[in-house]
């Protein structure tokens, strides 16, 4: 069972952790309780915004952090359709001369070895993106009208 996050329903998550355990527990949360969640995989070590697409999470390709979660979810049994953002771009790896620098290569954890490194735009493009999915999902039996036509 799940502690109660909220009194009233949510209409709908976004799950932009960046601890896989916090974000695993959230999502096993909301398909749980039947509360729409978007997640955002791993926006670290990524160049191109252009590269973002939405997916179902056992659709996914090339993001190292949803193949964790995918893994994961197999492992625990976890059913239920769980839209991603995720990037198609593979993710790039420092100089070795910086990690000698920033990284502890003694280290178990990956992340320790390898920093990430994030640009001021991908995650939030990701986050943007998450958003607008939100957005359109809670609209889309709204008539939204243009300068053109309905839509």
């Amino acid at each position: 069972t799940y502690p109660v996050f909220y009194e009233k329903p949510l209409d709908f998550v976004i799950d932009a952790c960046d601890t896989v355990t916090f974000k695993i527990h959230l999502i096993k949360y909301c398909l749980a309780n039947n509360i729409p969640v978007i997640s955002v995989m791993g926006a670290a070590n990524k160049l191109d915004p252009t590269k973002f697409q939405i997916a179902d999470i056992s659709k996914t390709t090339v993001c190292p952090l949803a193949k964790v979660i995918r893994t994961k979810f197999k492992k625990e049994r976890v059913r239920g359709k769980v839209p991603v953002v995720f990037s198609t771009e593979s993710p790039t790896i420092a100089n070795k001369e910086y990690l000698e620098k920033i990284g502890k290569q003694d280290s178990a954890i990956r992340k320790a070895k390898i920093p990430p490194a994030s640009n001021a735009f991908c995650p939030s493009i990701a986050g943007l993106i998450a958003a607008n999915y939100v957005y359109t999902t809670l609209l889309k039996n709204i008539k939204i009208l243009t300068v053109e036509k309905p839509i």
